[in-house]
């Protein structure tokens, strides 16, 4: 499951994802989080990012209040990099990482799926989850 996460700058006294209506707010370009701004945050003027590193790097510099992306990877963020950050709130959004494969490939969908039920089954999946999340992955 991936849901979004509302970060800015620790100790700014922010307590909420819907505190930024009406300020310059941050996201990745073509993301649920941009998407998220645009129809929660209609006072807020949205800079969008090629990546979520432009997005961290604004923020320290005061460019934008907060930046908006994947849980996960904000879990990442504010943890190893960018520390002098916090994550205010998640925002569930019931998103779901996932692989896409052609539909005209069904021997690739089988052997990704095969691969993947062999590494989850084994171990290894959630050996490489857990050294860069800090949380345990869901798996359906």
């Amino acid at each position: 499951d991936s849901n979004q996460a509302a970060v800015a700058m620790k100790g700014a006294g922010f307590t909420s994802a819907m505190d930024f209506d009406g300020m310059t707010v941050g996201a990745q370009s073509g993301t649920t989080g941009a998407d998220w701004v645009r129809e929660n945050l209609p006072n807020s003027t949205l800079k969008e990012f090629n990546q979520t590193s432009e997005g961290l790097a604004s923020l320290v510099a005061g460019d934008i209040k907060c930046l908006y992306f994947d849980e996960p990877v904000a879990v990442e963020q504010v943890s190893k990099t960018y520390t002098d950050c916090e994550i205010i709130e998640v925002i569930p959004t019931g998103e779901q990482y996932g692989f896409a494969v052609s539909k005209d490939n069904a021997k690739l969908k089988e052997a990704v799926n095969k691969a993947l039920r062999t590494i989850i089954d084994n171990g290894t999946y959630g050996d490489i989850f857990a050294k860069y999340f800090e949380f345990e992955p869901t798996i359906k």
